[in-house]
């Protein structure tokens, strides 16, 4: 790369007959190595199948050609032509195979629902009205839905999630990322058996927008008059109200009535007439190198959920319209205003628990562990806000309409019992399966079915009584050496001969063991269990210690129990069938992290975080771009107080720490484990212990001739 840019400098002002030539660009030669995408040599991503797509809306001028924007307009801009990558309507071939596709609506306040259609179902063939105008098909729902295209979602923003989603639309907020994997040779199959290949022997198939927007408020609600009251209301994912979980979650009233709105599922209307964005012509050329592998079952990135005990600090945030601009809890942004500060997780250092109480023994915690939770309310007025957090990911816990936040948290900031009963969450993964799920038979049974109880508990991720009845002689050995400490009566038992029949007599047993000894013995238990597994690959004992891992593992686990579930009654049957549809979206938007939350109209988002990247100022804000030109941003100020092996004492309900800047975890003086001072810092002042090199840039920037980001000639796998 050096020599392209040498060369590249050297014909700077030259007359072309006079410049040197350019040698071929490595990515052009034949004969690559497409079985190693990360080449450090040539450039520092390289993968012909991996498409970043940048959806964007402008208004042109007919005229002109020119894009028209009005700078004193603050609700929203709105265009009236979609971009791709900054080409309206672009065309992009691809080979027959998986690609990877990352979405990011780039848009000012544009929202999108994308589906992948065939020629067929977007209905280009015009018809006739009445009156003798011309006026496209209309696609029935049902239509919609059934002949939209599946694909897997891997990710949002910049995480991947624990396991692939199989989807056939996703919503797409104002700064959203969306990582996708498309089958497109499963689509040209398709559109072979169809008979719609082209005379050339292509495949077509098109991204599409259903999302009806007309302002920059937002989408209207399916029976709205009114896109500023929406009697539905976006959410994370879309519930099916047949589906006997969701029954009974709403049953229990943690659904409210509103979720479903109007229609099968709970989401926002869809344009009878799909907008084509983007179109894709599939050749029969399978490419060169292996395909991708991944599927439902394919396991990426799992994650540990932030539970309530790690919650130390709660805070509120309203974002609403003010002073004729954008506010939050009725200020504007002030950069000289910390809002509030964390403690930012550091390996080694201790935090002392915040307790409210003057009387109470202060507990001491690893800050590692320090978690927050905020809740983000929409003040109303019609308008969706995107809020992205810079630099951290969070976790949803809960999505609520009309919601009153006010007076649930306390003096001391802490989300109290009687706040968290009041604050009604979306349900963990265990909940699911068991309050939601299963419990309702096992319960209210004293001798309930024994798979049932298995069942429930190995996708819980808490123990396989069957494996220990089947394997009793090993695990008599594994207890005398696990020093778990037995009463008379207990060893006794464990002494007599076990047997399917004897399950309610074994579950009655392990059940008298300690929490410590039974979370020990149930990881024997799941361990034997999925020893195919561990055997296979030793890394997989990672997820047996991820709470929520039945989430990730269910295909599994149904398919270890798919001849104990022949004579489970129907009802049940319906419920695994349920948890199974489920799964993903638990698995995906509920423990999976997201950088943007999208906050709809009148509704309260709950999220929860660590601060482990940055300490010093951060902001977050409304991605709504005019929202954010006009101050809809908060400070915020995460601290690490102290020396790594100093109690760190800073009470993140009071008064925010002192501003650092990151000089907290940079100065050596300070802290021994820090990283130093970065090198342009020593212009202002900071002392600098570990860099001899002179500030960046370190001469003018007009002087400088070699750019910063040295300029890279397109390629043959450059598409739209």
């Amino acid at each position: 790369m050096e020599l392209f840019r040498k060369i590249e400098l050297e014909n700077v002002g030259k007359p072309p007959e006079q410049m040197a030539k350019v040698p071929v660009d490595p990515e052009e030669k034949p004969g690559i190595d497409f079985t190693r995408f990360y080449r450090e040599l040539e450039t520092p991503y390289f993968n012909p199948y991996d498409l970043p797509l940048v959806l964007q809306d402008r208004v042109i001028d007919p005229q002109t050609g020119q894009i028209l924007y009005d700078s004193d307009g603050h609700n929203g801009y709105i265009g009236n032509t979609q971009l791709i990558n900054g080409v309206p309507w672009p065309v992009i071939e691809v080979k027959r195979r998986k690609y990877r596709l990352r979405l990011l609506d780039g848009s000012n306040a544009r929202i999108y629902r994308l589906r992948f259609l065939d020629s067929d179902t977007l209905g280009l063939h015009p018809t006739g009205r009445p009156d003798g105008s011309i006026e496209p098909n209309r696609i029935p729902e049902q239509r919609l839905e059934g002949d939209s295209m599946e694909f897997y979602r891997i990710g949002k923003d910049s995480w991947l999630w624990p396991t692939p989603q199989k989807r056939k639309s996703l919503l797409l907020n104002m700064a959203n990322r969306a990582d996708l994997v498309v089958d497109f040779k499963a689509w040209y199959e398709i559109a072979k058996r169809a008979g719609r290949l082209t005379a050339e022997g292509n495949a077509e198939f098109y991204m599409v927008n259903t999302m009806p927007q007309f302002d920059g408020r937002g989408p209207k609600g399916k029976l709205a008059e009114d896109a500023g009251d929406p009697n539905v209301f976006p959410l994370p994912f879309e519930l099916d109200p047949q589906n006997p979980v969701v029954q009974q979650m709403a049953a229990n009233g943690v659904i409210p009535p509103a979720f479903f709105g109007d229609g099968p599922v709970a989401r926002l209307r869809e344009l009878d007439q799909p907008i084509a964005l983007v179109k894709f012509v599939i050749t029969p050329d399978v490419g060169e190198g292996p395909d991708a592998t991944i599927d439902e079952k394919t396991i990426l990135r799992p994650r540990h959920a932030i539970e309530d005990q790690d919650v130390m600090a709660v805070r509120e945030f309203v974002f609403e319209r003010g002073k004729g601009a954008w506010m939050i809890n009725s200020r504007f942004y002030d950069p000289t205003i910390s809002n509030g500060s964390a403690i930012i997780g550091i390996k080694g250092q201790n935090f002392q628990v915040p307790s409210g109480q003057p009387s109470d023994q202060p507990q001491i915690k690893p800050s590692l562990s320090y978690a927050e939770e905020w809740i983000f309310t929409n003040g109303g007025g019609g308008w969706w806000h995107p809020i992205h957090v810079h630099l951290e990911g969070h976790q949803l816990v809960g999505y609520e309409k009309d919601f009153e936040a006010d007076g649930l948290v306390g003096a001391d900031g802490i989300l109290g019992a009687q706040a968290q009963a009041q604050m009604a969450g979306l349900p963990s993964w265990n909940q699911l399966v068991g309050t939601y799920g299963f419990d309702r038979w096992i319960v209210a049974s004293p001798n309930a079915n024994p798979t049932l109880i298995d069942l429930r508990d190995t996708l819980q991720g808490i123990r396989n009584l069957s494996e220990l009845i089947a394997k009793q002689d090993a695990f008599k050995l594994w207890m005398e050496s696990s020093a778990i400490a037995m009463t008379p009566d207990q060893k006794a038992f464990l002494d007599t001969k076990w047997s399917v029949q004897r399950h309610p007599e074994v579950l009655r047993w392990f059940d008298s063991f300690s929490e410590e000894s039974q979370a020990r013995m149930g990881r024997w238990s799941l361990e034997q269990f999925y020893v195919d597994e561990l055997t296979k690959d030793p890394k997989f004992r990672i997820l047996l210690d991820r709470p929520g891992s039945g989430a990730a593992l269910f295909d599994i686990i149904t398919a270890k129990f798919a001849n104990r579930t022949i004579g489970l009654p129907a009802a049940a049957k319906a419920v695994l069938d349920g948890l199974g549809k489920l799964k993903l979206q638990w698995a995906g938007d509920i423990v999976g992290n997201h950088d943007t939350q999208a906050l709809g109209p009148n509704t309260v988002a709950r999220i929860r975080m660590r601060f482990r990247t940055w300490s010093g100022p951060l902001v977050f804000h409304c991605h709504n771009v005019e929202h954010e030109d006009m101050r809809m941003m908060v400070n915020f100020e995460p601290t690490m107080s102290g020396r790594v092996d100093e109690l760190n004492q800073h009470d993140p309900n009071v008064d925010p720490a002192p501003r650092t800047h990151g000089q907290d975890v940079t100065d050596l003086l300070t802290n021994p484990s820090a990283i130093g001072e970065m090198p342009w810092e020593a212009i202002d002042g900071f002392p600098s212990y570990r860099w001899e090199e002179k500030p960046v840039p370190g001469t003018d920037v007009n002087k400088a001739r070699d750019p910063l980001i040295p300029a890279r000639r397109p390629s043959k796998t450059d598409k739209p």
